[in-house]
């Protein structure tokens, strides 16, 4: 992979790993049991308001208000988790989901034959949206930090720590998958993005298949 990025953000910190080769599949018992320790062991020990905090102040440098329906995944997880009904959903999009809590921090996955191994992350132009639901609803990218595919004239939003693109979604046929981490360097370092990586990637791998890819940090 090429990822690049023009945020200008110092504070900003993005982990991409990959996994090629995975079956995407019902969430066996053993990832729903991992779930649930992980999610126990979190809600007895939650991050302070400052991490909540952390993460928003990051996002909002590029002009976006990241709060109401716009609050970032995690906090959305966050909050699941508290009220008894943490998604369950497929064995790909679990992994992605529970670390994204126990992190603290927003974490995305997405079909790697989308993206492409182009990639950059910018902030959102004016005008910019794209649909995040089967309903068809768009969320405006103004201001937001997203994951683009580079193309010959410019580069094409499909992930953002809020909601991410139907177009780049997992699917069902979906084999070779991208994790992003969307991280502040107030919360998370370079070794310690490395480590949630390589953790993202080894369950990918216990769950889902498949061959371990690249890992990247920007």
């Amino acid at each position: 992979m090429h990822i690049t990025s023009s945020l200008n953000d110092p504070d900003f910190i993005g982990g991409f790993v990959t996994v090629i080769g995975c079956a995407n599949r019902e969430t066996p018992a053993a990832l729903k049991e991992e779930i649930s320790r992980i999610t126990a062991s979190r809600l007895a020990s939650p991050r302070p308001e400052s991490a909540r905090s952390a993460v928003r102040d990051l996002l909002r440098r590029g002009g976006f208000s990241p709060s109401g329906r716009n609050k970032p995944a995690n906090e959305y997880l966050a909050n699941a988790a508290r009220e008894g009904r943490f998604p369950v959903l497929n064995n790909i999009v679990d992994v992605c989901n529970v670390l994204s809590f126990d992190s603290g921090l927003p974490l995305c996955v997405q079909d790697l034959d989308v993206t492409g191994p182009e990639l950059e992350v910018r902030y959102g132009k004016p005008g910019e949206k794209y649909v995040f639901n089967s309903a068809g609803q768009e969320i405006d990218l103004k201001g937001l930090i997203c994951l683009c595919r580079r193309g010959p004239a410019e580069s094409h939003p499909l992930s953002n720590p809020i909601k991410d693109s139907m177009e780049g979604k997992v699917k069902p046929a979906s084999r070779n998958i991208l994790g992003i981490v969307y991280g502040t360097r107030s919360l998370i370092d370079e070794p310690g993005m490395r480590a949630l990586l390589e953790r993202f990637q080894q369950l990918w791998l216990a769950h889902a298949g498949g061959a371990a890819g690249e890992l990247v940090i920007v």
